[in-house]
């Protein structure tokens, strides 16, 4: 078959069958003796004793043996020189009278060994000894490889697959950056360490180094294990690079969460399947797969290299934020792309789908304008036909502005997917409202034009055009009403309607009104229609989110007992789904936990102050078990603080002042280690900042001055290590402008050194004029500046401090500035 279809004239395929038919004689089937090495004993140059059973070799003495392959052997050893316990691999004895094999394992101690790393194998020896194969001698893991630990209890939880492809990650990112491309990355090459608990990459008996690799694919010879090979190791040996290790990767994470590799056969049929068909989506397999990490795994396995990750670090970030509950950056590929790679694969056969395309839409113009005709007489037939037709021109009008909408923006380097989901997703909308003006049956539209104007609304939120997604969220909630006055009991569309209400609330937040209470109110009444339709755990978890929402804002707004009742339920439903570490786990965990939180502030606001004490500490020994299962999850360390800090000072109000300092202690460590996650460059920056200024605001209006000055200045400690490493962050630089204006306004209240005072204003100007020539700077950058500006020459007259005049004519500059550059609606606060 080869063969006949490499002779195929003009075929667009033939060369690469051609080199394919060449290439698949390097795969042969394994050799009787190579299968009988297995059970052959390894003979070692010293007889073994009662402390080295299976023999000596130079100075190791070896214990027993732990695997074997048609490649060599692995012994466990104890090296009598150094004390410690070693893996000492020994060649296959045909492999070690070649030069292919001589080279193999030299290339694989040369690469590890230069490796330094905690998720990289460390190989410490390479030996030989005369009348004996060569041997390396390498760190040894007390543990399993990743093939057995997915044989071993399946299936693996999605957050301990996550764990350990993430460990992976780490791995190949170490030798990516030291020039070493693995090649050969499988579940038998990852080892998962019992006693530390990582992930460990070993076997770089096909690494090269990306300078040696043309050279060495010169010849194009196919190198890997073939379920598990990029489609570029196999065409384009010779373009093998760090993208093609993170292909692999892609391949070991869709086993670990489908339990099945996505090509499998014998070796010539897995080869044409890794270059030619796309792997069937891991959700096909179990719809339980987070659509993040499906959205992930698929991109790692893109069969065009430069649509994959760029670097195993930027894999790991996007594997941090959904440990971490954060929204990945990683868009799912659409069907229309899906089939668009396709055809740059498959040109040929694509033009012919395109005309037989091209023909069924002459086909069906041409029967529908048939039909027209021959019912003439029949008035309904006639407007089913007509209703037909304009159904079909808004299809395939919609159709090609969106391919046109895509076409353009990808053209360009860089793509705002917000701003092309929102052009898309307007496209799509006109496109169904003329579908459902003539739609026989509007229902399947409705629901599919409430859906699109939800998602709309949201990225609308997103982009902050608040009062353009209140227009399309109240539209879809308008659909949706009309829609269920028909279909009371369709779970999809009383899930919709309440999500759609909560997004309305967001977009009012800032409105304190009967209006905003009202919506949520019938967010949670829809939610509790929801478990009487679909009593599920989904159900349970969207009624016990609304009731948070409603329970959040009635707090807001100063309605505490009802506030308190919405909140012990909405906790009492989250306390239900707690144990484990599954998704549904971890979200409640974390709401759990702000449930908690709000109640407290209730009790102290209704002066309970005992209660809300033995709930605070109830609750945060909660948080501490959570986190020692996910150290690093912002969400849960943001809640702890901001709870072990309320609880300080909560004690400090109730004269307990010993155990005040012992929580106050407690407090400065989890500040370190929330500091610690920011200085990780993470998404969690900001949020980190914020929630710093956040805890020295409200211990400012306590007035624990010294405290509020303390998370102060972690707060600009953070920043400060920041721009450290990425000296041009502006956003970054404002954080620090403003933190110098907030310190020096808490040392005017500590009563600070004039010089020291005078320092901080001085440092925050700096800042702000430093940045004022952005166009990023916007409204509300100048105003924090004008007000530092007007602070340091208050301070500046009140201690007659020199040339208060100049500060004056400055401010009298800027503000003479921005009345002429912002519009009348924008400058109502100069004038204060």
């Amino acid at each position: 078959n080869f063969e006949t279809l490499s002779q195929v004239e003009n075929s667009s395929d033939s060369v690469t069958i051609k080199k394919l038919v060449e290439k698949l004689a390097h795969f042969r089937p394994v050799a009787d003796d190579e299968n009988s090495f297995a059970n052959q004993p390894v003979s070692f140059p010293i007889p073994g004793d009662s402390e080295a059973p299976l023999g000596r070799i130079q100075t190791y003495r070896i214990i027993d043996q732990i695997g074997a392959g048609s490649q060599g052997k692995l012994f466990r050893a104890f090296d009598e020189s150094l004390r410690r316990v070693v893996a000492i691999k020994v060649l296959h004895q045909r492999l070690a009278q070649t030069d292919d094999g001589n080279v193999r394992i030299t290339r694989e101690a040369r690469a590890a060994a230069a490796l330094r790393d905690d998720n990289i194998v460390q190989v410490y020896q390479i030996g030989n000894e005369p009348d004996f194969p060569p041997f390396i001698v390498m760190e040894f893991v007390e543990g399993e490889s990743l093939t057995d630990r997915i044989g071993r209890t399946p299936p693996i939880p999605f957050r301990e697959a996550v764990e350990m492809v993430r460990g992976a990650a780490l791995g190949l990112q170490a030798a990516h950056n030291s020039g070493i491309i693995h090649r050969d990355i499988k579940p038998s090459n990852i080892l998962l360490d019992r006693q530390s608990g990582r992930v460990k990459l070993t076997d770089f008996g096909l690494a090269l180094e990306e300078a040696d690799a043309n050279r060495v694919t010169a010849e194009g010879t196919i190198s890997g294990t073939p379920a598990y090979m990029s489609p570029e190791q196999i065409t384009r040996p010779e373009t093998v690079g760090a993208r093609s290790d993170l292909y692999s990767l892609g391949v070991v994470f869709y086993e670990l969460l489908t339990g099945e590799v996505p090509f499998r056969g014998v070796v010539q049929m897995t080869l044409m399947q890794v270059v030619h068909d796309e792997p069937l989506a891991p959700r096909r397999f179990n719809d339980r797969i987070p659509k993040d990490l499906e959205t992930i795994c698929l991109k790692a396995m893109s069969k065009q290299s430069a649509a994959r990750f760029a670097s195993a670090s930027e894999m790991v970030a996007e594997l941090d934020r959904w440990l971490t509950g954060q929204p990945i950056r990683s868009r799912p590929v659409t069907r229309m792309e899906r089939s668009w790679r396709w055809c740059k694969r498959n040109p040929v056969v694509s033009i012919l789908s395109g005309s037989v395309a091209l023909l069924l839409v002459s086909l069906a113009a041409i029967s529908t304008y048939s039909a027209i005709r021959l019912s003439a007489s029949e008035r309904q037939v006639r407007y089913n036909a007509m209703a037909a037709v304009k159904q079909r021109d808004a299809a395939l009008d919609t159709l090609g502005k969106l391919v046109f909408e895509l076409q353009q923006k990808f053209d360009h380097e860089t793509v705002d997917l917000d701003l092309l989901q929102e052009n898309s997703l307007r496209i799509a909308l006109n496109g169904l409202e003329r579908i459902r003006e003539t739609a026989l049956n509007g229902a399947a539209a409705d629901m599919q034009a409430a859906e699109a104007l939800r998602r709309l609304g949201e990225i609308l939120l997103r982009l902050e055009k608040d009062e353009q997604a209140v227009e399309c969220l109240t539209d879809s909630e308008r659909i949706l009403r009309s829609y269920l006055q028909s279909e009371p009991t369709n779970r999809q569309a009383v899930h919709a309607l309440v999500e759609t209400l909560w997004l309305l609330d967001e977009a009012d937040s800032y409105r304190a009104d009967d209006e905003g209470s009202n919506r949520l109110n019938q967010a949670t009444a829809a939610a509790r229609e929801l478990i009487v339709i679909d009593p599920t755990t989904d159900s349970t978890l969207v009624l016990a989110n609304s009731l948070l929402f409603e329970g959040r804002f009635e707090f807001a707004f100063a309605d505490h007992a009802r506030s308190h009742k919405l909140l012990i339920e909405s906790r009492s439903l989250f306390a239900q789904h707690l144990s484990g570490e599954s998704e549904v786990a971890i979200a409640a965990q974390t709401a759990w936990l702000e449930c908690s939180d709000l109640i407290s502030q209730v009790l102290i606001e209704q002066n309970q102050l005992e209660t809300a004490k033995n709930l605070l500490l109830e609750s945060t020994e909660r948080a501490d078990v959570f986190i020692t299962k996910r150290p690093d999850d912002f969400p849960l360390l943001a809640r702890r603080l901001g709870m072990v800090d309320r609880l300080a000072r909560l004690l400090v109000d109730m004269g307990d002042k010993r155990q005040a300092v012992v929580v106050k202690r407690k407090l400065d460590q989890f500040a370190e280690s929330l500091a610690n996650v920011a200085n990780k460059d993470t998404e969690d920056f900001f949020d980190v900042v914020d929630l710093y200024g956040s805890l020295a605001d409200e211990n400012l209006a306590d007035d624990d001055l010294d405290r509020a000055e303390s998370f102060q200045r972690q707060q600009l400690k953070i920043i400060e290590a920041r721009l450290v490493r990425l000296p041009r962050d502006g956003q970054g630089r404002l954080e620090l402008a403003r933190c110098w204006s907030d310190l020096a306004s808490l040392s005017v209240l500590l009563d600070h050194s004039v010089e020291s005072i005078e320092a901080e204003f001085r440092n925050s100007l700096d800042q702000y004029r430093s940045l004022t020539a952005n166009r990023s700077f916007d409204v509300m950058d100048w105003q924090y500046f004008l007000e530092t500006l007007i602070e340091s020459i208050q301070f500046s007259i009140e201690h007659q401090r020199p040339n208060p005049q100049a500060l004056v004519d400055e401010t009298r500059g800027h503000l003479k500035h921005l009345r002429e550059k912002l519009p009348a609606d924008e400058q109502a606060w100069l004038g204060e």
